[in-house]
This record gives C-alpha cells, structure tokens and sequence, in this order.
C-alpha cells in the first residue's frame, strides 16, 4: 500500500483500488476495490459501474469496452460516492499507477464538493515494479504474468476495474516482503515520482513519517521487524 507508503503497524487494513474512465482520467465509468486485511485478501469487495458526465470516447472505449449504453442506467459517482467512501474509509490505497487512479479521484470528489485523497494515503504497485528491476515491462498485465498472478478479465480482450485491483492486490503482496530484505527495492518513495534507482553505501533511505499517532513502516528495520511478526502470528494459528 514500502517504505514511506502508509502501512501501519496498528492499521493493516489495505484496499486494492483501480477506475476505469470515459475521458482521460475525469471522468469515472467504472469503480473495483478489493480488500485486505495484513497480508490476505479478506474476500470482501466493492465494484458498480458508473454513468460519466462526459463522452466515452473511442481511446478509453479500447481499454475498457463499455459503450454508453451500457452505462445510461448505472449511477452516478455523486449517487455511488458515500458507498464508495464508506468502503474505502481510512484504509491505505493500493493502486497500479497510483497518481493516474488518485488524480482521477480527485477531480471526480472536486466536482461533488469533497475532499481529495492525499498522496500519503497511496502505495504505487507500477512504482513498486520498477523498483525491483526485473521485469520485461511493468504495465500491470506483465507484472502479474511474471509473478503468476494474472486473470484473466470478465470482459475477454478488455479491462475491468474489479479484475485489475484483483491484479494489483496480488502484486502487491507478492513484492512488498521484499522490503523487509532491501534486496530489490532501494532508495524508492512509494508515493512520489519515481527516479532512477541509485544504490548508497547505507542502502535504503528514507524518510520518517507519522499521522494521527499511527507509527508507519518507515525504515527498512520497522518492515523487517513487522513481517518478522507476521510469521510468528502465522506460525502460531
């Protein structure tokens, strides 16, 4: 949801996050959360189609396959936003291409009067990709070949929303242990433009950070110390 990402020691809800769109990213058409709890998927989702105040134009049209008619009697993200929100609550977002899914959340919450998300609330699994360096390329589909957690999606040659957080979700919890070695991901922050890795001779840098109270994973030894947790919680069940 990495390092300066908002991971919590006392907070380990996440949820998988991704928005199919009908014009650039303004305008959503189609909205697939799913959640997690630690380092499992509780099973729980969120998913509805959305009727956009824009055009769905034939670039997005490519992407996701929705026409318009088949959106005329989906709600709109005024009359899905609650729901929505509710579900998300305070969680820490996972997102392929996080400022992508974050920027058109923003504009969408902007034209209802509502708060945007901060980027503190994101964990970037594209950013996480690069980071590891040893993928063809790292789109989401490509990644979760690799890692072996690609499905395929509901609507054959196209994308959707539930099926790619799905994506992002396994992404995730496929490359994020990788932080309590630093063996692949090295001088990264999460939820800022991604620059070319560099190695230093004391490995990882990072900065630390603290909201609400909450003691976020910060450092390469407070990640290592939490999944060394996790195990221990694991082999005692």
């Amino acid at each position: 949801m990495g390092c300066t990402t908002p991971t919590t020691i006392d907070a380990r809800r996440l949820v998988a996050v991704d928005f199919e769109t009908a014009w650039s990213y303004d305008h959503i058409v189609e909205i697939g959360c799913v959640e997690l709890l630690g380092t499992k998927k509780t099973g729980r989702v969120f998913h509805c189609l959305v009727r956009p105040e824009a055009p769905n134009r034939m670039s997005p049209f490519g992407i996701h396959g929705l026409r318009a008619s088949q959106l005329s009697g989906a709600r709109s993200f005024k009359e899905v936003a609650d729901e929505f929100l509710g579900f998300i609550a305070d969680s820490t977002i996972i997102a392929h291409k996080e400022d992508y899914e974050r920027h058109t959340l923003r504009r969408e919450l902007e034209r209802i009067s509502r708060s945007a998300l901060g980027p503190e609330r994101f964990i970037c699994t594209l950013k996480m990709a690069k980071a590891a360096r040893r993928f063809e390329d790292c789109t989401l589909e490509t990644v979760a070949r690799q890692l072996g957690v690609y499905r395929q999606s509901r609507r054959k040659g196209f994308h959707d929303a539930l099926t790619d957080s799905h994506m992002a979700a396994d992404i995730y919890l496929r490359l994020s242990p990788e932080w309590s070695t630093g063996d692949a991901l090295r001088n990264v922050r999460l939820n800022r433009r991604l620059k070319p890795p560099r190695v230093t001779a004391s490995g990882l840098t990072l900065k630390p950070h603290k909201t609400a109270g909450r003691v976020f994973l910060d450092t390469k030894k407070k990640i290592a110390d939490w999944w060394r947790s996790v195990d221990q919680q694991r082999g005692s069940i």
